[in-house]
């Protein structure tokens, strides 16, 4: 039997962890919003060349995607003639539970604002 994913992801190690190899690969950070399992951050490098947007984590019990950018990160794979922007973490509290909702039963991807 195959482990869950969620086994091998450890949320309180997983920001810091993202920090550090961006910071190394000289991003800047940039605060969202405050949720009750800690941040949602944005992660910015400029350059003069297009513009990219890269975002995971959206469903808590699907780590594989803030994995992926953590490891992309520490690997160098963000090349310095794109301007970068980089959420690797949508959902802190879901993926602090490790359940595809966040912590008030919202399931992230299928939220939509309300029509008038």
């Amino acid at each position: 039997m195959v482990p869950p994913m969620t086994s091998d992801f450890h949320w309180p190690d997983f920001l810091p962890a993202f920090g550090r190899a961006a910071e190394a690969a000289g991003f800047s950070k940039t605060p969202i919003a405050r949720t009750s399992a800690g941040p949602l951050e944005a992660w910015h490098r400029s350059a003069s060349g297009p513009a990219a947007y890269l975002s995971a984590g959206i469903h808590g019990d699907e780590p594989s995607g803030p994995l992926a950018l953590l490891a992309l990160m520490e690997q160098g794979f963000f090349t310095p003639d794109i301007a970068w922007t980089i959420c690797p973490a949508l959902n802190p509290s879901g993926l602090s539970l490790g359940i595809r909702e966040n912590a008030h039963g919202t399931d992230l991807n299928r939220y939509s604002w309300p029509r008038r």
